[in-house]
């Protein structure tokens, strides 16, 4: 049964959330170096041809609701998870 995002509730919302990343890892696991890259492309010209037709005040509302929803993230996280997540970004930059 399809149901409506904005009728989901919050955990019904979460599952389809965890189930897409799940699919995407699997996807992005058998990808070859050469498919990966050009779905890297492929992203990289996509989000500047979206940003460019924006306007200043969508551009600015975007932005805003993007820090909310990360800090809305990071208060609901536990000390645990917090650890976790910096040290995944400490290795995503030194990668």
């Amino acid at each position: 049964m399809k149901v409506v995002r904005h009728n989901k509730t919050f955990p019904q919302a979460k599952l389809r959330r965890l189930e897409q990343a799940e699919r995407e890892t699997v996807h992005r696991t058998a990808e070859t170096p050469e498919q990966s890259q050009a779905r890297r492309q492929q992203n990289a010209q996509y989000l500047p041809s979206q940003r460019a037709d924006e306007t200043p005040e969508q551009s600015q509302d975007r932005c805003r609701q993007h820090a909310e929803c990360l800090a809305s993230q990071r208060a609901a996280e536990t000390l645990k998870q917090s650890q976790a997540r910096r040290q995944q970004n400490a290795e995503y930059l030194a990668y």
